[in-house]
């Protein structure tokens, strides 16, 4: 996507790369059987971890090709630490348009709590 052309600081931030969702109805779910449930929970699981592996190597592949047009900058826990608290106000409205469930949910699975 060329960033070095409109910036010159690159930064790693780790956060969730996608969200994706694989929804069914609660009546198409509940009438399967147990093991096609358990089946297509891993198939889920699988294709999950593979959208993570891939996305993460696209990533180091795009650092990779950008080379020496950018220069990098080390996320500290002094920024880590300052992004958090500014993001606090964001999960209050994520959690007002969601709902605490939900968001508790996507934190939990991150091993966050806020």
């Amino acid at each position: 996507m060329k960033f070095y052309e409109v910036q010159k600081y690159f930064m790693d931030i780790p956060a969730f790369m996608n969200v994706s969702f694989v929804i069914a109805s609660p009546d198409k779910w509940d009438a399967l059987p147990d093991e096609y449930k358990e089946l297509l929970k891993e198939y889920v699981k699988n294709l999950m971890e593979k959208g993570y592996r891939m996305s993460e190597e696209g990533g180091k592949n795009a650092r990779a090709e950008i080379g020496d047009k950018m220069t990098d900058l080390v996320l500290t826990d002094e920024i880590r630490n300052a992004m958090r608290e500014a993001a606090k106000s964001v999960w209050q409205s994520v959690r007002n348009d969601i709902g605490s469930e939900l968001c508790d949910a996507y934190l939990s699975i991150a091993g966050r709590t806020e």
